[in-house]
């Protein structure tokens, strides 16, 4: 059963909150101008506690539209929306928490349903949008 926003996941990798998404979104900044021409962003407001040096990495989470499309993440360097939690993925402090946002280029139009994160370990887990 997909969780709810709000509810906490144990991945192989470390807990994972889910507290929102927004989409669309307006960029501003570097992300405004960098982003692919017909596409809208879509930003996971997420908190995420490691537990190992590794953490979890930010290709690990997609968002899926109710049509079944799925999107990965957009880009590791710039986010839609500060602060991008790419960063502090890369460079987990073990034990120590982070929150920020990941940022999707999503098609226009389409009904975001689900978010996930797929480690390889086991079935993925999901939240519910809806």
């Amino acid at each position: 059963m997909p969780l709810g926003l709000g509810e906490q996941a144990q991945s192989s990798s470390g807990a994972v909150t889910l507290h929102g998404v927004d989409y669309p979104v307006t960029a501003s900044g570097t992300a405004s101008r960098i982003q692919t021409a017909g596409k809208q962003f879509a930003v996971a407001d997420l908190e995420v506690c490691p537990s190992s040096s590794t953490g979890i990495s930010a290709s690990n989470f997609r968002l899926a539209a109710s049509d079944a499309v799925t999107y990965t993440f957009w880009n590791v360097q710039v986010g839609a929306q500060d602060p991008n939690l790419t960063n502090q993925l890369h460079s987990p402090a073990v034990g120590v928490c982070a929150r920020g946002f990941l940022t999707f280029e999503v098609d226009p139009g389409k009904t975001l349903s689900q978010f996930m994160l797929v480690d390889g370990s086991r079935s993925p887990i999901i939240w519910s949008l809806t």
